[in-house]
């Protein structure tokens, strides 16, 4: 696997509408999410690229493997809400989301 531009080689890049596009963050760990909505392929992609979507995911992994980058690896996507790790507060500050 091969990062370039902050963007893994190979992986088809769909933008999400709701992301830190102003700062960069450097990431040092990864939250695994599961959503709770339709179980269609892209559900998850097309409601992160809604313009009615408040919220986002570095990552998207269909049911059959298929992944999807939707943030850059150095942005801030918006997938931790109220959080911490280990004391550090602000998940999204410093963590890509699946």
């Amino acid at each position: 696997m091969k990062i370039r531009d902050n963007k893994v080689e190979g992986v088809e890049y769909i933008e999400a509408h709701a992301f830190d596009r102003r700062n960069e963050m450097r990431p040092e760990a990864i939250i695994l999410h599961d959503t709770a909505g339709q179980l269609t392929k892209f559900s998850s992609v097309n409601w992160f690229k809604s313009e009615e979507c408040p919220t986002s995911a570095h990552f998207v992994i269909e049911r059959d493997g298929t992944i999807v980058q939707m943030v850059p690896l150095n942005r801030r996507a918006y997938h931790a809400g109220a959080s911490s790790l280990n004391g550090k507060p602000h998940c999204n500050n410093f963590t890509i989301g699946i």
